[in-house]
């Protein structure tokens, strides 16, 4: 059980000092600033520390919005493509009870030919819950030639959805560190956590020559971060420079055992391949 008043910073990232007021089954946070006060974020008292709550922060650390500038202090957010991931990460706002009426989502459509962007919003808002009218579409139109520059494009493209409070933002952060600080200690919470993580940050080579999975990441915080984590989950790995990497088949063999992927199919359908040939 996590006490959700025991993780909390002494100060917000503003510098101000935290207030904690304390209701039956929740508490109210929130501080006060000279020029404006933020809106203040009424959370659980208590979190249980589920497999599901570690997956879900692992997922943020990778594709979640963590940003120290502009309006990301502000937010708290993560971008996927993927429907069947964006669904299960909408999880992280219901646990903090937030409606999903109160959510903004922007999508972003790379393109060689128009596209109907109400279908698009139809779509997105079918998978989150999201009223249409607070999901945005933006075009990246581009000439066949340069297509083949850019990513892979989707028909409905790759999604944010965000909620505006930088009081849950700083509470969300203090999860993620003690989500962190005990995934390392104990080999079921760094798999559980290692699950998210790759979900949102993991990458799966097949080859003739080669089959290996990299869990992507340039901040070198991060990365050794990563490499405790495995060592946690006892998988070997080494270190590259976008990332770590798990190459050696009595490893690869133990993500299979712990079923590494099936938070994202598609993801792990093209795994399941590194072991039929």
């Amino acid at each position: 059980m996590i006490e959700m008043r025991d993780i909390l910073p002494e100060v917000s990232h503003t510098g101000s000092k935290i207030i904690v007021e304390e209701k039956e089954e929740t508490i109210i946070v929130y501080w006060k600033n000279k020029a404006r006060h933020p809106k203040p974020s009424e959370i659980p008292k208590k979190l249980l520390l589920t497999e599901e709550l570690l997956a879900l922060m692992g997922f943020w650390l990778g594709d979640g919005l963590k940003s120290r500038n502009g309006g990301s202090l502000r937010t708290v957010a993560f971008t996927n493509s993927e429907p069947r991931v964006v669904k299960w990460a909408m999880r992280l706002f219901e646990i903090f009870k937030i409606s999903k009426e109160d959510l903004y989502a922007s999508v972003t459509v790379r393109t060689v030919s128009e596209v109907n962007v109400e279908e698009i919003k139809q779509f997105w808002s079918e998978t989150t819950g999201i009223p249409q009218n607070r999901i945005s579409v933006n075009l990246r139109k581009s000439t066949r030639k340069n297509l083949r520059k850019l990513a892979p494009p989707r028909k409905f493209g790759s999604i944010k959805v965000e909620f505006h409070s930088a009081v849950l933002r700083d509470i969300v952060i203090s999860l993620l560190e003690f989500c962190k600080k005990m995934a390392l200690r104990r080999e079921e919470y760094a798999i559980s956590f290692l699950k998210g993580l790759l979900t949102a940050d993991g990458s799966t080579i097949l080859s003739k020559r080669a089959r290996y999975v990299v869990i992507c990441s340039t901040n070198e915080t991060n990365k050794k971060f990563i490499k405790q984590l495995l060592e946690a989950a006892k998988i070997s790995s080494k270190e590259r420079k976008d990332g770590i990497e798990i190459r050696e088949k009595a490893e690869l063999l133990k993500l299979k055992e712990f079923n590494i992927f099936e938070l994202h199919p598609e993801r792990n359908a093209k795994f399941m391949k590194f072991f039929t040939f």
